[in-house]
């Protein structure tokens, strides 16, 4: 039932009962409101709905119908996936690992909609390499610490002259959209298999947009 507060008297207020109306208050309206208090039509208006919340730290706003969030690299900041750790020496099994500071966390407050977006700049230098083409690095987009199947970009690295091999510098962007997302913490990111001998990152960036169902 709606809230109903316990009448103070006009004589001496007794300040347990003000303080136990604004509990009472507090409580119905963190969570106890329920559809049969509220009207049928027009009940909602712009005075009801809670201002958005930003937060400087992790460049995040929040909003009583979602939430946003994001980062994007400095003009002197790069990021970096060699081979040691992933493709070297024709690995058989995929042993990607996360672009450094390309990851962003999020907890949702109810289940969402939530749409992935990043870019990036990769350069793969060629550091004595050879042949015509040759893939370089593939980036996959991480949810929660597993990557996208479908969702892949590559980086190669070109003959510019005879078995010149030139620096690939093709970008990627793209977007993934999950949906009905459950409530609570999540993470995205990027991640990185190289197959040359290192990829570096420039100009990136990764964002993610939450509307609550």
């Amino acid at each position: 039932m709606a809230y109903v507060p316990t009448p103070v008297g006009t004589g001496t207020i007794d300040s347990s009962d003000v303080q136990g109306n604004l509990d009472k208050m507090k409580n119905y309206a963190d969570g106890s409101v329920i559809v049969a208090d509220l009207g049928t039509t027009n009940w909602c208006e712009s005075k009801h709905i809670m201002r958005g919340h930003y937060s400087g730290i992790v460049n995040e706003h929040r909003y009583a119908s979602g939430q946003q969030s994001g980062r994007i690299s400095t003009a002197t900041e790069m990021s970096f996936v060699g081979d040691g750790p992933t493709g070297r020496g024709t690995a058989v099994e995929n042993t990607s690992v996360e672009f450094p500071k390309t990851c962003i966390t999020f907890e949702l407050d109810g289940n969402a909609d939530v749409m992935f977006q990043f870019h990036a700049s990769p350069i793969s230098p060629e550091l004595g390499q050879s042949g015509p083409s040759l893939e370089q690095t593939d980036c996959r987009i991480l949810l929660d610490g597993v990557a996208i199947a479908h969702a892949v970009h590559t980086t190669f690295r070109f003959a510019t002259n005879g078995d010149t091999i030139g620096q690939s510098n093709a970008s990627w962007s793209g977007f993934y959209v999950s949906k009905n997302l459950a409530a609570g913490k999540h993470s995205f990111g990027l991640e990185g298999f190289c197959k040359g001998k290192y990829t570096f990152l420039v100009n990136w960036s990764v964002s993610m947009e939450a509307y609550y169902l």
